[in-house]
C-alpha cells in the first residue's frame, strides 16, 4: 500500500514545500510544548493535556515522513481546555508567526462547557439542575472515549495539513476554515488514501488496496477525481470509519458535520 500511493504521490504532484522556520512567539492563554513530535509545536494548559494527542500524532508525522521525505511543513497545534482558550486562538497570526498549517483541538471537558451554555442560552435560568449535574458528572470512560475520537480526527487533519502544504508553498491550512479543506492539489481519493495511512487505518487501506490496484490502471487513477465508490463493505455501505457511502464520497470523521 505503501509503495502505491507513494508513486501515484510522485505521479500526481511534485512535493515542492519543505519545512518552515516558525518563530519563537508565545499565545496567550498557553504554554508551549515545542518538537515534542517532529515538525509540531504544541500550545496547550500543560504538558498532561497534550500528552493523549502525542503519541498519535509522532505515529502520523512518521508515516507522512515514509511517503514524503525528512522535511515535513511545520505546524502549531493548539489544545483547548477551556473556552478561554478557545476563543483567544487567532490562526492568522499563528500562520504569520512561520507556521504552515494549524490545529485546533477542543478538549471533552470543553465540549460539554459548549453545550452546557448552549442549553443556557436556550433555556436561560429554567436549565433543570439534574440535567446541570448530568453535564458534569458524565462517566470516566464516556470522556476518555471522546478523547480517543479527538486524537483520530486530530491524525486525520495533521495528514491534510502536511499534504496540502507539502504541495504547495502557497497553501496554508487552519482547521476552523472548512474551506482549506478543499484546496489539495491532489486528487480527493490520494488525499483521503494519505489521511488513512498516516491514521493506520488498516482495515481501510487493504480494502482500497484490493480493489483499486487490481481493477484501475495507475495511469487512468492519477486523471480520476473519485475513482472508486465501494458499494457495499459492510450492513452501512461504507467503509469502517467513514460517515456512510463510498470511501471517497462518504467522507471521514469530522468532515460530515
Amino acid at each position: 500500500m505503501l509503495r502505491f500511493l507513494l508513486a501515484a504521490l510522485l505521479v500526481a504532484v511534485p512535493l515542492g514545500a519543505g519545512s518552515a522556520n516558525a518563530q519563537a512567539v508565545a499565545f496567550k492563554n498557553f504554554a508551549s510544548f515545542r518538537n515534542l513530535v517532529p515538525g509540531i509545536d504544541f500550545f496547550a494548559s500543560s504538558r498532561k493535556a497534550v500528552s493523549p494527542y502525542e503519541k498519535p500524532a509522532a505515529e502520523a508525522i512518521a508515516r507522512l515522513k515514509e511517503l514524503m521525505g525528512e522535511e515535513l511543513p511545520r505546524g502549531a497545534i493548539f489544545i483547548c481546555s477551556n473556552l478561554q482558550q478557545k476563543d483567544s486562538v487567532f490562526e492568522p497570526r499563528v500562520l504569520r508567526s512561520g507556521y504552515r498549517w494549524s490545529i485546533t483541538v477542543v478538549t471533552p471537558e470543553v465540549r460539554m462547557q459548549e453545550m452546557m451554555e448552549r442549553m443556557k442560552a436556550q433555556m436561560g435560568d429554567d436549565l433543570p439542575a439534574e440535567i446541570r449535574n448530568r453535564m458534569r458528572e458524565r462517566p470516566p470512560e464516556m470522556m476518555a472515549n471522546v478523547e480517543q475520537q479527538a486524537a483520530a480526527a486530530l491524525v486525520q487533519q495533521i495528514a491534510h495539513a502536511v499534504t496540502q502544504t507539502s504541495m504547495d508553498e502557497n497553501i496554508q491550512f487552519r482547521s476552523s476554515r472548512l474551506d482549506d479543506m478543499g484546496k489539495s492539489p491532489l486528487p480527493d481519493w490520494l488525499d483521503i488514501g494519505i489521511a488513512w495511512y498516516a491514521a493506520g487505518g488498516k482495515a481501510n487501506l487493504e480494502f482500497l488496496n484490493q480493489n483499486m490496484e487490481q481493477t484501475f490502471p495507475i495511469e487512468d487513477i492519477i486523471s480520476m477525481s473519485r475513482p472508486f465508490v465501494a458499494s457495499s463493505f459492510d450492513q452501512g455501505g461504507g467503509m469502517p470509519g467513514t460517515n456512510g457511502g463510498g470511501f471517497p464520497g462518504g467522507g471521514m470523521p469530522g468532515m460530515n458535520g
